[in-house]
């Protein structure tokens, strides 16, 4: 009795030790961005907007919006660049400075949809055929 609890012990270890040994799911993310009002898509998956978190060193004065039903995230305020560099034709411009977000994501994209036929190629038919699969119904008088 004894041989077979030590043979069922090692047993289930040898099935739990590959669980053990994955790594971790981790679900933070970080992207560096350019600093700049248009929309951006961080991420394929949703993000949890309460996660969203800038890294800069005047991050206080940076704004943003997370919009979930298109997954856009777009910088709505910034400070003003503080340098400047001459292009080609020696015009001084602004140097765009870049900020890295970190956020984490949810498992899956909720602005795609969800399903695995699309409605617009069902056929029409078999809705124009009614309930009884083109049958019709007789009615006994009772």
């Amino acid at each position: 009795m004894h041989k077979k609890g030590l043979l069922l012990v090692f047993l289930l270890w040898g099935m739990v030790l590959p669980l053990l040994a994955q790594a971790p799911i981790n679900n933070q993310r970080c992207k560096w961005i350019a600093v700049s009002n248009m929309p951006q898509q961080l991420d394929s998956l949703t993000l949890l907007p309460s996660t969203i978190t800038l890294h800069h060193p005047k991050q206080q004065q940076f704004t943003y919006d997370y919009n979930y039903t298109t997954n856009l995230f777009t910088l709505t305020g910034f400070p003003p660049p503080d340098s400047v560099s001459l292009d080609t034709l020696g015009t001084m411009q602004a140097v765009h400075d870049s900020l890295l977000v970190c956020f984490r994501v949810m498992p899956l994209n909720l602005t795609q949809p969800a399903f695995k036929r699309d409605i617009t190629k069902l056929e029409k038919t078999s809705f124009q055929k009614g309930a009884a699969g083109g049958y019709q119904l007789k009615r006994r008088n009772i």
